[in-house]
């Protein structure tokens, strides 16, 4: 069963089940990333840690994705969808079951090896939202299928906010935390093993015919050598428009996951009571959730207007103002107040992924959107390394309060520079083209 988009091309029914067992893949790996931070404390009792070692169970996502990435895309573009996502759940599955076998105090290299695997697993998320909703879907839908993707990313974020807080609560006794992270553990690796076998028997790389002239006249191009893809890669970094919204997306990011990562010691330090780090949980499951509005929000937005520096500018400028708020708020307002500024803060960020993903396409088109995105999310993820491990050094040193100014001042720098960058459409323009050349043919009698 198909639907008819223009006269030539079709999108198929079938197009919502690969999308939703992609949201799902998505989820496995992002529910993983932050299950340790947020239980900070309890991991660095039960396992005889410092804090610091702890954070590392989230700079380790961003320091394999920096390593791994190039690789995993250019396979990406070469093998197509279905190996790609299958190696990631394969990896992603993996990860979840050695950290089943490593609860235990003196196993935290084992808890750390099992990280790392899903983390290198991240590599074939990260790349992948826009070229799945480039493949399978039309013109007129293809920013909401993208955004709907990076859904599947912030819905698992906000999973690994809620359920280790739930699961895994402080004790003094290590026995209780051990049967806990039994718990916790075990069943993220029973989700990752069913969602396994659903990419194995159902998911596929393409639809039977193309969803539009575009994705058409790439299926038709020759497959990319390594060589190629590195001139891709190169034509891409020359780009100055797209350096423009590399180094403001990679700005946004960065603030992004250095405040999630410290999350809960932020608000532990701020707010004295019982159950602080179950708020900061809470907290971070609500910018998730909220997050996911945004995206599909800014997605249906710029599917509409086509106005993608314009959407990119409101947006970054709106969430410097929202980092402001956040940090004048934070320990000086009740903590409803926090949830609510934290709120607007993930609608916004979030929602602007999407757009950066969508913008990158347009800027460097005729690059494929697995490389722009591939390219796009590397300078997401350098830039979330660096932030976050200086925004712990100037935790550490100088107190919240100066980190939390340091990010905001940077989110300011980020809209002057999306400001400055030029409304080039290359791909919105080709469409035109393509579809004045079919509408300018002669009628054939």
């Amino acid at each position: 069963m198909s639907e008819t988009e223009d006269n030539e091309y079709k999108v198929y029914s079938r197009r919502w089940g690969i999308l939703a067992i992609f949201v799902l893949f998505c989820v496995c790996n992002a529910i993983q990333w932050i299950q340790y931070s947020v239980i900070v404390h309890i991991i660095a009792f039960f396992y005889n840690v410092e804090t610091y070692a702890v954070d590392w169970t989230s700079l380790i996502y961003m320091l394999t994705f920096v390593v791994f990435i190039l690789p995993a895309t250019w396979l990406l573009n070469i093998k197509g969808l279905r190996l790609t996502v299958t190696l990631g759940m394969i990896g992603n599955c993996l990860g979840a079951w050695i950290k089943v076998l490593s609860v235990h105090p003196d196993r935290f290299w084992v808890t750390f090896l099992g990280q790392t695997i899903v983390s290198i697993s991240q590599v074939y998320v990260m790349s992948t939202p826009s070229p799945v909703a480039a493949t399978w879907f039309g013109p007129s839908q293809v920013a909401t299928a993208c955004a709907i993707g990076v859904i599947g990313l912030q819905f698992g974020n906000a999973l690994g906010f809620l359920l280790p807080p739930l699961i895994v609560y402080e004790s003094p006794n290590k026995y209780e935390i051990e049967q806990q992270l039994y718990i916790m553990f075990g069943s993220f690796a029973a989700l990752n093993t069913i969602v396994l076998l659903l990419v194995l028997v159902f998911f596929r790389s393409a639809p039977p015919t193309p969803p539009c002239k575009v994705q058409s006249e790439k299926l038709q191009m020759p497959a990319e050598s390594a060589k190629d893809f590195a001139k891709s890669v190169w034509r891409i970094l020359k780009n100055w428009q797209f350096l423009i919204l590399f180094v403001a997306y990679g700005i946004s990011q960065g603030v992004f996951y250095a405040i999630l990562t410290f999350l809960t010691q932020l608000i532990r330090n701020n707010y004295y009571y019982n159950g602080a780090s179950i708020d900061a949980g809470y907290i971070g499951v609500t910018m998730m959730l909220v997050g996911i509005l945004g995206s599909l929000v800014c997605g249906y937005i710029l599917d509409r207007t086509r106005r993608y520096k314009e959407c990119c500018l409101v947006v970054y400028f709106l969430s410097a103002l929202a980092m402001i708020a956040f940090t004048l708020a934070l320990g000086k307002v009740e903590i409803i107040n926090v949830y609510i500024i934290c709120g607007i803060i993930g609608f916004i960020l979030i929602g602007y992924l999407p757009l950066g993903y969508e913008y990158a396409a347009e800027l460097t088109y005729p690059e494929s959107e697995a490389t722009s995105a591939c390219v796009l999310a590397l300078g997401s993820q350098i830039f979330s390394f660096i932030f976050t491990l200086v925004y712990g050094i100037i935790f550490d040193e100088l107190g919240d309060d100066v980190a939390n100014w340091t990010m905001s001042g940077s989110l300011l720098v980020g809209t002057l520079l999306s400001l400055s960058n030029k409304s080039q459409y290359k791909r919105q323009e080709a469409g035109k083209r393509q579809f004045n050349q079919v509408t300018n043919q002669p009628e054939r009698y």
